[in-house]
């Protein structure tokens, strides 16, 4: 489908904004992660000529690309990943506006097409990395949470430590039996290596106080 100087430079600018149209779907499916269909359809069309070194060329390999999709129907697109479908359908309207057999008015109605579907394409794009972006946050929301919480609870232990050692600790003969009379009070969520680094303290401090 080779295009010949016989056509009017409103052709030129039809097949220069729908290629336009074309370049930027396929930056935004680029920033769609994990559809291995899709990386793949990206792959083909980055393999094309650029429009303004060879527009016949151009055309040609797009009609190439699309020979495999030329009977899906919308509902066939749908069931293909909504990034996937969204750019099929520029491919096929930017390769309508670029066809030299086509009318002025197709061309153009194909064009204003191919501009809406790569408004759509880049708008889901967006809209994903959002909601993407904001269940991280809520993750990341929850994991700072959750950290102040444990913070929390450790600083809890840890006075509840301090206390029952001003009360009990004349009851026991060591600090391994503390500990354990600690721990089976089930009022203390700290690790056993915790617990005794906080009967040391508590040891220490009152070593101090007495000298």
């Amino acid at each position: 489908m080779y295009v010949n100087t016989t056509h009017s430079p409103d052709f030129d600018s039809l097949s220069a904004a729908a290629s336009a149209a074309l370049a930027i779907s396929i930056t935004s499916a680029h920033r769609v992660d994990g559809d291995s269909s899709l990386s793949a359809c990206l792959a083909e069309l980055e393999r094309l000529p650029q429009w303004r070194d060879d527009s016949g060329a151009w055309r040609s390999g797009l009609s190439a690309f699309l020979n495999p999709f030329r009977s899906a129907s919308d509902e066939e697109l749908a069931r293909r990943s909504p990034a996937l479908s969204w750019l099929l359908r520029v491919c096929h309207s930017v390769e309508d506006a670029c066809a030299p057999t086509w009318g002025a008015e197709t061309r153009h109605r194909s064009l204003l097409q191919a501009g809406m579907y790569t408004g759509i394409l880049a708008r889901l794009v967006h809209d994903e990395e959002e909601a993407n972006k904001r269940l991280l946050a809520a993750l990341t929301g929850r994991a700072k949470h959750a950290a102040a919480a444990r913070h929390k609870d450790h600083k809890a232990d840890k006075e509840h430590v301090r206390e029952w050692l001003g009360k009990n600790r004349q009851q026991y003969s060591s600090d391994a039996k503390r500990i354990d009379a600690i721990i089976a009070t089930k009022e203390v969520s700290a690790a056993r290596a915790t617990i005794q680094k906080w009967v040391t303290q508590w040891n220490g401090e009152q070593r101090q106080q007495r000298s």
